[in-house]
């Protein structure tokens, strides 16, 4: 399916991905998610398409992607571990990057109790590129544009967390960042 749709478009469309999406959570990389880590990594070796996986940061889950990506011979290069701005562990995440992976900061401002407030991941970032590891991090937000479609008191919690929406990295991050 990954092949098809890559070189001839989702179902029939003629739109063709730009990414390959896999993910894996809280509990590891289950079966099911292994045979889909593996089946992306196959694909992208057959294409050249990169792969941008979901992640536990906290729970180191992006060690156990990358060594089922390399067990099929996948060019870490070609591979961002996403949402790896959920912890502040700099031996995990330079561990990544030394992998020859891209991290994923890409969860600003974050929020929730088990996660770095967005002034911890803006001091980690500003470590990782200070050590020179700028050229291998994305920076973005996990931020969706479909808000109208929540309910109230979710909306209203998420526009509490994040009043700036996608403006939240230029309007708070950098400028910490400059500090």
């Amino acid at each position: 399916m990954y092949i098809r749709e890559i070189e001839k478009g989702i179902d029939g469309t003629g739109i063709k991905p730009g990414i390959i999406k896999v993910a894996s959570d809280r509990d590891g990389v289950k079966p099911g998610e292994e045979l889909v880590l593996r089946a992306a990594a196959r694909a992208s070796l057959h294409t050249g398409i990169p792969i941008m996986t979901h992640t536990w940061a906290p729970a180191r889950i992006g060690d156990q992607q990358v060594q089922i990506l390399e067990e099929e011979g996948m060019d870490l290069s070609k591979v961002c571990i996403g949402h790896s701005n959920d912890t502040t562990n700099m031996e995990y995440l330079t561990g990544l990057l030394q992998k020859g992976v891209w991290l994923g900061m890409d969860r600003h401002p974050g929020n929730g109790p088990d996660v770095p407030s967005w002034k911890e991941r803006t001091q980690i970032l500003k470590t990782l590129i200070d050590q020179g590891w700028g050229k291998r991090i994305m920076i973005a937000h996990d931020w969706d544009s479909s808000m109208g479609l929540f309910p109230s008191e979710m909306r209203s919690a998420r526009e509490n967390n994040n009043p700036d929406n996608y403006l939240f990295i230029i309007r708070n991050v950098i400028p910490y960042m400059r500090r």
